[in-house]
């Protein structure tokens, strides 16, 4: 399942909905909600090119798909830019990229150069605000944060590296 602006904001609306109790405990939830959402349905695909090394024979397996795993908690901003940077933050410290069963990789990390890139919109009721954020956070993390650096590893009897990774 790939990401969704309208789902995305569903989720967090409705996590966001059960009693917070406090500034800190509501921003919580929120960043909670926003990890949540991300590990459930971001796809990491990962471009593989390895070869035996004692025959040269090309891996037959030429990309695989990673799983996330993960937590944190996002702490209270005091601007829309500050909330930005923190959330990004958040994302490439707490979200835990897994390869694929059969892989032994270095390990797999977002672009540690991702940014968050969102506009406030003048949007006037919650469900049209949060929709526009989420559509921008969705697209900033498929253009901004595939790592463009190699990982390297083994998958059986190859040895090779990523050569890609795209976001859906």
């Amino acid at each position: 399942m790939s990401m969704n602006a309208a789902d995305m904001r569903k989720a967090i609306i409705s996590k966001m909905n059960k009693e917070a109790g406090s500034a800190v405990s509501a921003n919580k939830k929120y960043g909670d909600a926003i990890l949540e959402y991300i590990i459930d349905n971001m796809e990491i695909t990962y471009s593989w090119s390895a070869t035996n090394p004692s025959s040269g024979v090309p891996d037959p397996v030429v990309s695989f798909k990673a799983s996330l795993s993960g937590s944190g908690t996002l702490t209270p901003s005091l601007t829309f830019a500050d909330f930005l940077i923190k959330l990004a933050a958040l994302i490439k410290s707490s979200i835990i990229i897994s390869p694929a069963s059969g892989f032994s990789l270095s390990p797999l990390t977002f672009n540690p150069a991702g940014v968050l890139i969102a506009v406030m919109g003048k949007e006037d009721n919650q469900d049209a605000a949060m929709q526009n954020l989420c559509s921008q956070i969705i697209t900033s993390l498929k253009a901004s944060f595939p790592n463009p650096a190699p990982a390297s590893g083994t998958h059986a009897a190859f040895s090779g590296a990523t050569t890609g990774m795209v976001i859906a």
